[in-house]
């Protein structure tokens, strides 16, 4: 059956991360008691039997003055509009205004009643103002499990009704699971409000992520899905990474590892910069938590039409710049002069066919395949062309240099003697320049024989 897309959706704090998670029998969704925690929706990909879903996680939906939390409201009512089953999460102390303001809102929809936080039979002492809505009502407890097998039966009927819900594909976008061989998967990383939700939206064409000039506005990874020149892509959208010294609240901590789980996920890394400020300690350590895995990855300096206002002769001066910018970057980081920068403007979309070339080009160097033969040959001409370095009794027979594995690439080569750090070098640069992985991590291993 093709994917079909269920909404979970409420007031905040009524348990729809926890529903969320223990549906997928793992913990994507942040949760926490403070209200609010959820501002993106998530979507991850959900068996029930024969039947395959989208299950989507909303922010909550009430009245607000926030202007952050409005801008959640408005995603997690987009969600209702595109489902084509909602999980309307209620609790089980009975019906409150924002209740009843989002039911009037429902109501036609393919719709199940949870009424949540029913930890036993005796919680359910407003069994009959649920049942009045005339929805199907089911009362469960997310968190210990009661009653979540008849929800399941529930949606699992849903999906084969005859109101044409098994009409209406779409697409699940899941960075926890596999996905076909040619997509390739970009985490979007940085420090807080650099741009990298508009960056992804704008890649994307849709709002899957809340964009605000408010830092720390995204906490949870969100994950989008969109096609380039004939190249699928999913855009795993993460939240920012902000010092040591901040992490110590519990959902900046989820919000760090679920960071970090995108990196370790990803075929390409793009770390985002804002044009307009210096490189920073902290966007040094995020890059080396992207080396730390070993994956490619890009400098994007975001925000670039506001660095370079248009001008009659833009271009010339536009590159000038930004030659400046990077011999800038260079100097103050140079342990990353194999890494390329690329400037966009996410607000403007200028600059996206640049980046995501790059991206492509990564992602091949990453998975290069380069034969034994070819490799030995070369190493061979290195050696003789290395021999007048070797002083000394110092002499070391070299076998063969062989690829045992891709993304990143990794190498063995054979040897008889010592190779210093230094002679490993040489080899990873001359591997580097001629079998084109110019930008990419290598793994070189010395095995003696």
């Amino acid at each position: 059956m093709d994917n079909l897309r269920i909404a979970i959706v409420g007031k905040p704090n009524v348990g729809k991360s926890t529903l969320f998670n223990r549906l997928l029998k793992k913990r994507i969704a942040i949760t926490d008691p403070i209200a609010g925690v959820t501002r993106d929706a998530i979507s991850r990909s959900l068996t029930l039997g024969a039947n395959q879903f989208a299950l989507v996680d909303t922010g909550g939906i009430h009245t607000s003055e926030s202007p952050l939390e409005r801008l959640a409201i408005k995603q997690s009512l987009s969600q209702i509009d595109n489902a084509h089953l909602i999980l309307l999460v209620t609790e089980a102390t009975g019906l409150t205004a924002d209740d009843y303001e989002l039911i009037n809102i429902l109501r036609g929809k393919n719709l199940i009643l949870v009424v949540n936080k029913c930890d036993s039979p005796e919680k359910e002492l407003y069994a009959a103002d649920f049942y009045a809505l005339g929805f199907k009502t089911i009362f469960i407890s997310a968190e210990h499990n009661r009653n979540i097998p008849a929800l399941i039966s529930l949606i699992e009927q849903a999906a084969n009704d005859d109101k044409g819900l098994n009409n209406a594909p779409v697409i699940v976008n899941d960075n926890n699971e596999l996905t076909a061989d040619n997509t390739i998967k970009i985490a979007i990383v940085g420090k807080p409000n650099v741009g990298k939700s508009s960056l992804a939206n704008a890649l994307c064409g849709q709002d899957n992520s809340i964009v605000s000039s408010i830092a720390h506005t995204t906490r949870d990874t969100v994950s989008s899905a969109f096609t380039f020149n004939g190249q699928d892509f999913v855009i795993l959208d993460t939240a920012g990474l902000r010092r040591a010294a901040k992490l110590k609240e519990r959902l900046e901590y989820f919000a760090v590892k679920r960071t970090e789980e995108a990196i370790a996920a990803c075929d390409v890394a793009l770390l985002v910069l804002d044009s307009s400020e210096e490189l920073s300690d902290q966007e040094k350590k995020i890059a080396d938590k992207i080396v730390e895995h070993k994956k490619p990855f890009l400098f994007v300096l975001n925000k670039w039409d506001l660095t370079n206002p248009p001008v009659q002769d833009g271009r010339i001066i536009t590159d000038k710049l930004l030659k400046e910018k990077i011999d800038k970057f260079r100097f103050l980081f140079p342990v990353t002069s194999h890494i390329k920068l690329v400037a966009v403007s996410a607000l403007q979309q200028l600059g996206f066919s640049s980046l995501l070339k790059n991206v492509v080009a990564l992602n091949n160097q990453n998975k290069r395949q380069i034969n034994d033969h070819e490799l030995t040959k070369a190493m061979h001409e290195w050696v003789l062309e290395r021999k007048a370095a070797q002083r000394g009794s110092r002499k070391t027979d070299f076998k063969s240099l062989r690829q045992l594995a891709v993304k990143p690439p990794f190498f063995i080569l054979r040897a008889r003697g010592q190779v210093d750090d230094h002679y490993s070098r040489y080899i990873i640069k001359r591997i580097r320049d001629e079998f084109g992985f110019s930008n990419v991590a290598i793994d070189l291993k010395i095995e003696q024989f």
